[in-house]
């Protein structure tokens, strides 16, 4: 449990992997992130993507909007709460105040999330290896939704249109896909359908103990997920 409030001002945390830089807008975006059309991408296998806690900091920002500093939670989470995916739980708070402070900020909460510094490398290279679609839950809000599709269309433009927002990412589940996931349970309810899994390495997960570049870590699980079929 964090019992101290924030009082510092408000920075990313230092704990390994999670300082992030600002996000980038449309007319920054580096070459690996300008989008292809759906019909020059490979077809050979279809990459479902999580978006929260694989691409961009929904923890540290969860986090702050609850009035507690990013870099404390995560020192304390690393030292007591390893494996634990819920934050609210390291926080030592209930849930429907940890998500009623998110939905108070609104659209703006899910727009503004940082992405995480491996996420334009990795988003890239996944490119290579086929069709990429972000697959990402949504709370009940229906400010979440909202925000999370202008944080795509920040970086792809508002063409942009490979994503699903769903809770149930199982029943998308099939023999030529795969999906990236920081969370266990959607890991191994996508394997029970057949469907290929790779659990991104994170403090809240069964890969606590990685050590290496989470980016690096999948981009090369996914190969061997290619070579595998």
């Amino acid at each position: 449990m964090v019992t101290n409030r924030a009082t510092a001002p408000q920075t990313d945390s230092g704990y390994h992997g999670y300082a992030s830089r600002e996000p980038a807008r449309p007319h920054e975006n580096p070459p690996y992130l300008r989008e292809e059309s759906p019909a020059t991408m490979p077809k050979q296998s279809l990459i479902y993507l999580d978006m929260d806690g694989v691409c961009c900091d929904f923890f540290a920002a969860a986090t702050r909007i609850n009035g507690y500093d990013p870099s404390t939670v995560f020192a304390t989470w690393a030292q007591h709460h390893r494996g634990e995916f819920y934050l609210y739980k390291v926080l030592g708070i209930d849930s429907d105040t940890f998500w009623d402070h998110i939905a108070e900020g609104g659209e703006t909460f899910w727009r503004e999330l940082v992405e995480y510094p491996w996420f334009a490398h990795m988003y890239g290279e996944l490119k290579k290896l086929g069709r990429v679609v972000f697959l990402s839950a949504s709370t009940r809000h229906p400010s979440c939704p909202a925000g999370k599709l202008h944080w795509l269309q920040d970086r792809f433009g508002t063409a942009f249109n490979e994503f699903i927002f769903t809770s149930h990412k199982d029943l998308l589940a099939h023999t030529e896909a795969v999906l990236i996931d920081d969370y266990e349970p959607n890991i191994n309810a996508f394997q029970a359908r057949d469907g290929g899994t790779i659990l991104f390495p994170r403090l809240w997960n069964g890969l606590h103990h990685v050590d290496t570049d989470p980016g690096t870590h999948v981009l090369m699980r996914c190969q061997q997920w290619l070579r595998s079929r």
